[in-house]
């Protein structure tokens, strides 16, 4: 994955109020045809513990009622996911092409009112973005590992340890 960002907030207290943001670019290789529409999308993010993070959003196109689901362009080239409740703290995600690289692809993802357990002492993280589902056979999919160094430009807490950034 290429400039991988990683930003979780509201770590201060033990209420499932946390906030992640997750953002970086893929390049993925020739294969199934690439569409979150028709097969998901899974994000996953662990530390040396264990799990912050599994979840696999659900295939399945928009539904302006419930103002959920996967909302696709014209050319197949950006997808949108919706679920303003929080799908598993998920609220959103986007995956579309990067122009600026052969086959590249840029994903975001960003939840709220979870629970994500980022501690110092457990660091480096691993943020994994599966393709094509359940477990990337065909190599559809990014991983990244942030550096545990807790100094620029690696991860950083503010000095309260309500917020944690990765660059």
């Amino acid at each position: 994955m290429v400039k991988p960002q990683l930003n979780v907030g509201k770590l201060a207290n033990a209420l499932p109020d946390d906030t992640l943001r997750f953002s970086g670019g893929l390049t993925l290789p020739p294969g199934p045809q690439i569409s979150p529409l028709l097969h998901g999308l899974r994000v996953q993010v662990v530390d040396t513990v264990g799990t912050i993070l599994d979840v696999t959003l659900p295939p399945g196109a928009y539904d302006k009622t419930t103002k959920t689901g996967w909302q696709v362009n014209r050319t197949a080239t950006q997808f949108n996911f919706k679920f303003p409740g929080g799908f598993q703290g998920i609220t959103s995600a986007k995956l579309q092409t990067d122009s600026k690289r052969p086959n590249g692809w840029k994903v975001s993802v960003q939840a709220k009112n979870g629970t994500f357990p980022v501690l110092a002492n457990r660091l480096p993280l691993e943020v994994t973005v599966v393709v094509d589902l359940p477990v990337a056979t065909t190599g559809q999919c990014g991983r990244v590992t942030l550096p545990a160094a807790i100094a620029p430009p690696g991860c950083l807490f503010d000095r309260t340890h309500n917020s944690f950034k990765c660059r």
